[in-house]
């Protein structure tokens, strides 16, 4: 995508106060810029970043509660792109990406080093990061990233995530998140990036968390909704294409991080973080007796509903063995169960 800049000549005569010189020129670059009807088709079409789900040079939301994997899922986007690998069957463009992790470094290298292993790679060299927040309604720190962003030319770029990038903003001001917006789109213009925002729901809500002005302004919205160990990305907006469908992926442990996958798949790799739960609860309780149902949903700390699943899950996986019925149904961790919490 070409940079829109400002000429030199718009930027002089505004510093030296020559406005109505300046509102002439203003005027002509819109004369020029006007073209016909039947002209329309000539236009560039949206060119995907991520096939189906994301396009180049737009402005994105990927948001849902607070610990439902939107992290796993913004990064596992970066380095497809910065790979070129397929995201989750979805061809992607390759480039650079810029990952501003606002909420700190902490697990980072984990999470990366977890997803070249799943996807095969043993390096990677189009991913650069900056773990530190950047408050982008502070007009010379937002500047300073456009900088950056000019020395990189992302075809990525995440803002993880919205509230710590807004500090000391108010969410629900109008103006506030108009700075945001304004400063993710400078990003956009100056590099042809698609900015991807990280954002919350509000709590019993499932709509962008803060002023309406960020789901009016984005061009595609993902929500996150969590459910029972797996979650799901809803296209809530899609703009200029057509909605994708539901995906539906989980988390799957992979040496101390994890990975998403897709949902039903987690064995691929390991098992999701409610199994492992689920795993190291009987390993650590059952002294070679065998834990009832009961016992073992109480000791694991998972709900009732999805506790009952994993179990019958983890028999079939084979990493739990079960004896008896009903009431006096027992369960013990197999050598395979084992060998998987050690591995």
């Amino acid at each position: 995508m070409t940079a829109v800049t400002q000429p030199d000549w718009v930027r002089d005569e505004e510093q030296n106060g020559n406005k109505a010189a300046t509102d002439t020129r203003h005027a002509d670059i819109l004369r020029t810029s006007v073209i016909a009807g039947s002209q329309l088709d000539s236009l560039p079409a949206p060119e995907p970043l991520i096939n189906g789900i994301l396009f180049r040079g737009t402005l994105a939301a990927l948001y849902g509660p607070s610990g439902v994997g939107k992290s796993f899922v913004a990064m596992a986007m970066a380095m497809s792109v910065a790979s070129g690998s397929p995201w989750q069957g979805h061809d992607v463009a390759n480039g650079p990406i810029l990952y501003v992790a606002a909420e700190g470094s902490f697990g980072l290298a984990q999470r990366r080093r977890a997803w070249m292993e799943h996807a095969r790679l043993y390096q990677v060299d189009g991913d650069l990061w900056l773990p530190r927040a950047v408050n982008l309604l502070d007009p010379q720190w937002a500047a300073g990233l456009v900088a950056l962003a000019e020395d990189v030319n992302p075809y990525l770029t995440v803002i993880d995530t919205v509230a710590r990038s807004m500090q000391g903003g108010d969410e629900n001001a109008s103006r506030d998140m108009g700075a945001l917006i304004g400063a993710a789109d400078a990003l956009r213009f100056a590099t042809g990036t698609t900015a991807l925002l990280v954002h919350h729901t509000p709590r019993n809500a499932d709509n962008l968390r803060g002023h309406s002005s960020l789901e009016g302004a984005v061009d595609t919205a993902i929500e996150v909704r969590g459910d029972e160990g797996t979650f799901t990305l809803r296209c809530a907006k899609q703009k200029d294409a057509a909605e994708f469908e539901d995906v539906r992926l989980a988390l799957s442990v992979i040496g101390d991080s994890c990975v998403i996958v897709p949902a039903g798949t987690e064995l691929d790799s390991g098992i999701t973080e409610t199994g492992v739960r689920m795993l190291k609860a009987l390993a650590e309780t059952d002294l070679g007796e065998g834990l009832s149902p009961t016992r073992w949903n109480a000791v694991s700390g998972v709900a009732d509903r999805s506790a009952f699943r994993w179990q019958k899950k983890l028999v079939d996986f084979g990493l739990v063995g079960s004896t008896g019925d009903g009431k006096r149904k027992l369960y013990t961790l197999t050598d395979q169960g084992r060998e998987t919490l050690e591995s």
